[in-house]
């Protein structure tokens, strides 16, 4: 499935013979900045052309030439472009450059010639209004099931009218494979939207509620992309974990009282959109909906499931979930946090047992926690390894 729009320049001949100098292949590199600094003898509508023209351009200095001009445009003069114009690669470069303008969006959400993976880009990060105007275009929706899926996660996104496309969806049997928390809740509960959901005097506490997590989520998310630049020195990574810890300390953590008070519907959005902390919260409700959605969560990272596979506190679904995922079992320290959990399952401790190293395997073999199939298979384990050493329980 396709997840972005397939851009193509123009054919040369769309241009006049004095603006073909200015983006034709061989042209001069001075021509050609003229024209990305906005300083070609051309009208304001097909400066923007030529500048979608040159955003191709090989030369990273014309490139940034041209995301300065694109981004200085009158919007008025973009407005009457995306009115007017018939190419899809042209109004999706146009939606990535200044798709927060809510003029020029609602222009391009009328012109027939913007193509559908053009509104998902644009649902992902529109207002209230602007989602709502996306969300009645049902045939799009039907067509490309990645606006819904933008739509869910997009936190300005009214619960409402999220209960309401997703009904859209079942009744349609389009699959929502970019969301798969929701979409394993669906395949246990179809009817869990609907009826459970309708609750349109709370939609708007909710709301205030997933703008503020999803705030959070984004700017631990930032932090944590910096923190993996393996350029950095040791004292510039500690300085980003103090900012870290400053923001979570700073953060109003979502008490139980207000998850209590959400409906599973909600709980398996927020478990999308949510803060990693509060992600991790819902990762312990006794729903198993809400408990697989949240371990599903594209916001979780390595170190936070790490950390999850030690708890005796989680639900045995989850704990073989993370078992089972072989990019995170990967990972020495989750693996040893899997063996030493009694909550996981015999079969995936016999699987992962043979990566323990020595000492871990010895520390294994007289543990009282853990199954007793699997501390004696470790003392086999170990003892095959060293010849017959020291090992057992001694229950």
């Amino acid at each position: 499935m396709a997840t972005s729009v397939d851009r193509e320049p123009f054919e040369l001949d769309a241009f006049s013979d004095q603006l073909q100098k200015h983006v034709e292949e061989d042209a001069p590199q001075k021509m050609r900045m003229m024209a990305a600094q906005g300083m070609a003898p051309a009208q304001p509508a097909e400066t923007a052309r030529l500048l979608y023209q040159l955003h191709f351009d090989e030369s990273e200095q014309v490139r940034e030439a041209v995301n300065d001009a694109i981004a200085d445009m009158p919007a008025n003069v973009l407005v009457n472009v995306a009115q007017k114009s018939d190419s899809t690669g042209l109004l999706d470069w146009l939606a990535e450059r200044r798709g927060e303008e809510e003029e020029l969006v609602e222009v391009m959400l009328r012109n027939e010639a913007a193509h559908d993976l053009t509104f998902a880009r644009l649902a992902g990060h529109a207002d209230q209004r602007i989602a709502e105007m996306i969300a009645t275009n049902e045939v799009r929706i039907l067509r490309t099931p990645q606006i819904i899926e933008q739509l869910y996660q997009n936190p300005a996104t009214r619960m409402s009218t999220v209960d309401r496309l997703i009904e859209l969806a079942q009744r349609n049997d389009v699959s929502l494979d970019g969301l798969p928390g929701l979409k394993r809740a669906l395949k246990q509960k179809p009817e869990l939207f609907g009826s459970e959901a309708d609750k349109e005097d709370t939609d708007e506490e909710f709301q205030k509620i997933l703008e503020r997590e999803a705030e959070t989520s984004a700017e631990e998310q930032e932090l944590l992309e910096k923190l993996e630049d393996e350029d950095l020195t040791r004292s510039q990574k500690e300085e980003i974990r103090e900012k870290i810890e400053e923001k979570q300390s700073e953060r109003r953590e979502l008490g139980p009282a207000a998850l209590i008070q959400m409906t599973v519907p909600e709980k398996i959005r927020l478990a999308t959109v949510g803060s990693r902390s509060t992600i991790k919260k819902l990762a312990q409700d006794p729903n198993r909906l809400v408990h697989m959605a949240a371990i599903e969560s594209p916001q979780l990272k390595t170190p936070d499931v790490v950390r999850m596979a030690s708890k005796k506190s989680m639900p045995d679904d989850v704990i073989s979930f993370i078992a089972n995922n072989r990019e995170w079992t990967q990972k020495y320290e989750l693996v040893r946090n899997l063996l030493f959990n009694p909550k996981t399952p015999v079969s995936d401790s016999m699987d992962l047992m043979k990566r323990l190293r020595n000492n871990d395997l010895k520390q294994l073999s007289r543990s009282r926690e853990v199954p007793h199939q699997v501390s004696r298979a470790a003392d086999r384990l170990y003892k095959k390894r060293t010849g017959g050493g020291d090992g057992g329980r001694g229950r």
